[in-house]
């Protein structure tokens, strides 16, 4: 039975006379109540659910957290050769006309190298911000959870 079925019911008792004004209103405070406690299993699910979002992105953010080191590791080896191609190619501008060849040969390494750092350092970042992103979702849904499970201490 419903809750208006219920309240309608301890109407007719009172009307009756079965109940007394103090027995029916403590019956429907009773009734009243169980609304409540139906609302609070909702939270309890929503709060549930906040929580394995939460552990989801958790272990989203370790894998972008491991990921991104390995990243971290490959760029830094591509790094330190851009940068030691980039002062060849600085050092033979100045004789480009001199030493033409090896000017021509560190420009070409220069550039090639260039684009693989390029390329390495879009995708570390790729990987960087998808810590900070995942990290951060993951702290708002434990946030949210706890907002929810505390709601329902209160009711």
């Amino acid at each position: 039975m419903d809750k208006l079925g219920k309240l309608e019911k301890l109407e007719e008792l009172k009307k009756s006379g079965t109940l007394t004004e103090e027995e029916f209103e403590n019956e429907k405070q009773k009734i009243l109540n169980e609304k409540q406690n139906v609302s609070s299993k909702g939270n309890k699910k929503v709060s549930n659910t906040f929580f394995i979002l939460s552990l989801i992105l958790l272990v989203l953010t370790v894998a972008f957290v491991v990921i991104s080191f390995d990243r971290y590791e490959e760029m830094d080896e591509v790094e330190l050769d851009y940068y030691m191609a980039k002062g060849t190619y600085e050092d033979y501008k100045d004789y480009r006309y001199t030493y033409r060849s090896l000017y021509e040969d560190a420009k070409e390494e220069y550039e090639e190298l260039e684009e693989e750092y390029n390329e390495k350092l879009d995708e570390y970042h790729f990987y960087e911000y998808g810590r900070y992103v995942t990290g951060a979702l993951c702290i708002v849904s434990i946030g949210l959870g706890i907002i929810f499970k505390e709601k329902k201490k209160k009711e």
